[in-house]
């Protein structure tokens, strides 16, 4: 179980990079716990904890040029099409997105890497550790909702400089997003 989990870590974690095409952004500490026999040098191993964070999470919003965003995206745009209308992701691609650039060329496809196929993987993990089907569909609908919310623009509101107003023109992404 533990190593065909291991896409998820993958599509939730990783990334492209310049470097490297599954670069892990996240970061573990793990604490073992050991009981000490009163009297003897001897320890157990009684328990661990591991605490697991996102070291960036600036990567959702922009990459440099070359890099992805996390692959866990780009699975979802890849998914079948009778999915993705679930998620107002029909007929849409990584260039559709403003959250993809100017990390969209083709230069950020990851030789022998399918997306599509990854995308399978990564739901099969989420059903094999327990997650149900409702709560696999809320995750798929809040990457949904991240990617149409970067495509509402925002302007400055004239009667307050300090604040700013969604123009007609992120109706449609707004709507989508809220819809999700």
């Amino acid at each position: 179980k533990i190593i065909e989990s291991t896409p998820l870590l993958e599509s939730f974690g990783n990334a492209k990079t310049v470097r490297n095409d599954n670069s892990s952004r996240f970061g573990k500490f793990t604490q073992l716990q050991f009981d000490v026999k009163r009297g003897s040098t001897a320890t157990t191993l009684v328990g661990s904890y591991c605490d697991t964070y996102l070291l960036e999470k600036t990567r959702v919003v922009g990459q440099s040029d070359g890099e992805r965003n996390y692959h866990v995206f780009y699975q979802l745009l890849a998914a079948p099409e009778e999915v993705k209308e679930r998620y107002n992701l029909m007929g849409k691609g990584r260039r559709d997105f403003s959250y993809f650039s100017p990390g969209s060329s083709d230069e950020t496809r990851i030789e022998g890497v399918d997306d599509h196929d990854r995308y399978h993987r990564t739901v099969d993990a989420l059903t094999l550790i327990g997650v149900s089907e409702e709560d696999t569909d809320q995750i798929q609908r809040v990457l949904s909702a991240i990617m149409h919310l970067g495509q509402i623009p925002f302007a400055v509101d004239g009667s307050n400089e300090e604040a700013s107003v969604v123009p007609n023109a992120g109706a449609g992404a707004l709507a989508a997003a809220a819809a999700l």
